[in-house]
């Protein structure tokens, strides 16, 4: 990090944000929060229009995931699929992932290409200590 921070001045936008995606991929979280306090965009795009966060997400990395969000990652952004980050916590059974991307402000109604919500996700998938969470949701909604 230290040579990092000499090479600030020396380092643009766009090598700021390779710096991030880079270390993104490569899991260096020190260099990838480095980036990010430099002003590196959570929400660079990979493979199949999804985010960091859609991909931290799947993988099941709260960690991570909290880091994202902290950094402001966007919640909502949808991939390819139409699949938002909430979406695969929920497909997935991550529920303490569920309740910190809710907490944060995610879309429990969002659908994706197929007309699924998170919450048919974790009903069709078996997780229910995220349908339930979502449930819970979707009757206050209504």
């Amino acid at each position: 990090l230290t040579v990092l921070a000499c090479l600030r001045n020396s380092m643009g936008e766009q090598e700021i944000q390779q710096a991030f995606r880079e270390a993104f991929q490569d899991g260096r979280l020190p260099i990838m929060d480095w980036a990010l306090h430099q002003g590196a965009d959570p929400d660079t795009l990979e493979e199949g229009a999804r985010t960091p966060l859609i991909l931290a997400t799947r993988q099941g990395d709260h960690p991570l995931v909290a880091r994202l969000l902290a950094a402001d990652a966007y919640v909502d952004h949808a991939d390819s699929e139409g699949c938002t980050a909430l979406i695969y916590a929920a497909q997935n059974g991550h529920r303490h992932l569920v309740e910190l991307l809710l907490a944060k402000g995610a879309d429990h109604e969002r659908k994706d290409r197929s007309g699924d919500t998170a919450l048919s996700w974790a009903g069709r998938n078996g997780h229910s200590e995220v349908q339930g969470i979502l449930s819970k949701l979707a009757k206050a909604g209504s």
